[in-house]
């Protein structure tokens, strides 16, 4: 029986409705007068909260770092709270399983079942001071505030909002895949820039192939036939202003001085691919912009239960 308790627990349906019973409940109307004993974050903790800061970044924290982490700590123990009143401390394995444990530390003689031993561990409270345990429980009941049934359709509007808040994020770049002979700054100074105009005149007028290109000039570290790259990808590799000039350059001619942080270069364009922004239709757009809105619902599932719940702990929002 025991064995079947866990897994039916463990079902993930029973999660979903475990979180919209946990909303029905926090939601409805009369549980802004349903007020549980408020949390407050007393002084010491406070001072304890403000220590921890400074030890972890090396300075005093800002009043509005303070705040967020105040306000985090009184969301954490607002959960940890919640996780308690809805037994989920007697539901979840991982938990029982540290508070043996931990038992078997406090009293090494101790004998009984894993299930005996933490009932003990959390007649003496032991659960309270525990910070993996509290981190589960808090984990938990965010999880059961934020669950939303993952097969709930997402419907056109919703799909469409998303896919234009994420018109900038989804774009495809501008690329370009070159072939480049390099020309050293250092090994050749002024006369690399002319030297670079030369070749590409020479290979213009077909005197050496594109394949041979690259021995008429100095060796490159990064290659001399590069794979399709953005603006970014080029000026990580060459430097600022190398993707500009490239952009200007003619496809399929060489092209010549272009200037990196090396030296000068004579630039073969191969392929140019514009910008594109690729449409909702597209079946890994499509699967992208549904999770999205499957994590928006559930970000917004959980502001509600916060909400909710901090009225009834008499938190100020």
């Amino acid at each position: 029986m025991s064995a079947l308790l866990t897994r039916l627990l463990q079902a993930r349906p029973l999660h979903f409705l475990l979180g919209g019973w946990l909303l029905f409940v926090l939601l409805e109307p009369s549980a802004s007068r349903r007020v549980a004993e408020p949390v407050r974050i007393e002084p010491q903790a406070e001072a304890r909260l403000r220590a921890g800061f400074t030890a972890s970044l090396g300075r005093e924290p800002t009043p509005a770092e303070f705040a967020a982490a105040l306000r985090q700590e009184q969301d954490d123990e607002v959960l940890f709270r919640e996780a308690l009143a809805n037994g989920l401390i007697e539901r979840d394995a991982v938990v029982r399983q540290r508070l043996a444990l931990n038992m078997r530390f406090l009293e090494p003689e101790a004998s009984g079942s894993d299930e005996e031993l933490a009932a003990k561990a959390i007649a003496l409270d032991m659960h309270r001071n525990d910070l993996v345990v509290r981190r589960r429980l808090v984990q938990l009941m965010e999880f059961a505030l934020a669950d939303v049934p993952a097969d709930l359709p997402v419907s056109a509007d919703e799909a469409q909002r998303m896919y234009g808040e994420r018109r900038a994020e989804l774009l495809l770049p501008e690329r370009w895949r070159i072939r480049q002979v390099y020309f050293s700054a250092e090994r050749r100074g002024e006369l690399a820039a002319t030297e670079a105009r030369a070749t590409a005149d020479s290979l213009h007028a077909g005197k050496a192939g594109a394949a041979a290109a690259a021995a008429l000039g100095d060796p490159f570290l990064g290659g001399h036939v590069l794979p399709l790259l953005t603006a970014n990808q080029l000026e990580g590799q060459f430097g600022s202003g190398f993707a500009e000039a490239v952009a200007r350059c003619p496809l399929l001619r060489w092209c010549a001085p272009v200037m990196s942080g090396f030296g000068a270069h004579a630039v073969l364009v191969e392929e140019h691919v514009a910008a594109r922004l690729p449409g909702l239709e597209e079946p890994t757009v499509r699967a992208r912009i549904e999770a999205d809105v499957r994590r928006r619902r559930a970000e917004q599932r959980l502001l509600e239960g916060m909400q909710a719940l901090r009225l009834k702990y008499g938190v100020a929002s």
